[in-house]
């Protein structure tokens, strides 16, 4: 993977952790976050899929650096919703 698609991995991340960082500051304690979790997914597969399919598609990303970025987000995404059973069960 050369320099610029790492960059471009990278900045992506980012703008998951700072999806998350949004979200995170909507959650409700006492439940009914469903709505937030649709919403993130939503967001994720509406505005960043695409781009990294393309990017797999343009020759920038193999099919295995393509399953290691996904796991990362992937990871991401689960601890938000972790978080939010945990912040919703902290509660009851």
């Amino acid at each position: 993977m050369d320099e610029g698609t790492k960059k471009e991995l990278k900045d992506l991340e980012n703008m998951v952790i700072n999806w998350t960082k949004s979200y995170v500051r909507q959650i409700d304690p006492h439940g009914g976050n469903e709505y937030l979790i649709d919403d993130f997914n939503e967001e994720f597969n509406t505005n960043m899929v695409p781009y990294i399919v393309k990017l797999g598609e343009a020759g920038h990303l193999t099919s295995e650096e393509f399953a290691k970025f996904q796991a990362v987000i992937g990871a991401h995404i689960t601890g938000f919703i972790n978080l939010i059973y945990e912040l919703e069960e902290s509660e009851e």
